[in-house]
């Protein structure tokens, strides 16, 4: 984290435990505690995982839209499976 705060980098956590070091260190710590896991003993990580994934793909989304990211991604990605959707053309079908 000292490197990261050196260069100036952003990081957000994202934990259940808030008052970790993790979460002190980092620029935003968001809360992704659950009150208990679906497995039945409690020990299996099953929504605790599932509410990172969430949170994870929230994020990505919200930055996607405020940096106003479109469709040129396809330009700087033009052999992945997305981009060929993107540029895939009904009359190509």
């Amino acid at each position: 984290m000292p490197s990261l705060r050196r260069l100036d980098v952003p990081v957000i956590a994202k934990t259940r435990n808030t008052s970790s070091t993790l979460a002190r260190e980092s620029s935003v710590c968001l809360d992704i505690s659950v009150e208990e896991e679906a497995w039945p003993l409690n020990l299996a990580p099953t929504a605790s995982r599932t509410a990172l994934l969430a949170m994870g793909d929230a994020l990505a989304t919200a930055l996607l839209e405020a940096r106003g990211f479109t469709s040129g991604f396809s330009r700087s990605h033009p052999r992945g499976a997305l981009s060929r959707r993107l540029l895939l053309r009904v009359a190509k079908t």
